[in-house]
């Protein structure tokens, strides 16, 4: 699957508040049958509070060995008996519809500046499969750039490594993100 694209520029979304209802409404949903990635539940319960955004989509980012088929792992690298040198990585990533106004620019800036933390292995854009249903839906994502475009693959120990390290340190700043907006309402 294709899970990134270039950031695409903010657009006339007349039906905003209605779909965000709809999407708290499911994100309820899934709070409840616990189908979140648990060590971002408070991350998408944040953003649901915001009322210039909503959550599409997130995954925390599992790491495991290629034969295993437990797909929601949380285990850290160093956890992994990884059988070999490579271990199996599913991105870590954050899709928000974000509303077109001055809060939610600012919130496309504060995200767009996460890419600061490696922007070898975080990017910020657009995904052609939310946008099609969603417009202004925008997605960060923790990948090595030379794999972009894929939402899992194989790396090697080092690099799975320092994907964890991107990975921890992304959500920690999706989390200030979040406490800026917090404090603005």
């Amino acid at each position: 699957m294709e899970t990134y694209t270039e950031a695409r520029a903010l657009v006339a979304h007349p039906g905003y508040d209605s779909d965000r209802r709809k999407a708290l409404e499911g994100l309820r949903a899934e709070l409840e049958k616990g189908s979140i990635d648990g060590p971002t539940v408070d991350i998408v319960e944040r953003f649901a509070r915001l009322p210039h955004c909503y959550t599409l989509q997130s995954c925390h980012g599992h790491f495991m060995r290629r034969s295993s088929t437990e797909d929601r792992n949380t285990d850290r690298v160093g956890d992994i008996d990884s059988a070999g040198d490579r271990i199996h990585y599913r991105i870590a990533y954050i899709a928000l519809c974000v509303q077109d106004s001055d809060r939610g620019r600012a919130l496309l800036e504060d995200l767009r500046a996460l890419m600061d933390i490696d922007p070898d292995y975080i990017q910020f854009g657009s995904a052609d499969w939310f946008w099609k249903t969603c417009v202004n839906s925008y997605v960060l994502q923790v990948s090595p750039l030379k794999n972009a475009h894929q939402d899992h693959f194989d790396v090697d120990i080092e690099d799975a490594e320092r994907i964890e390290r991107v990975r921890d340190g992304f959500f920690d700043g999706l989390r200030d993100v979040l406490s800026r907006n917090e404090h603005q309402m």
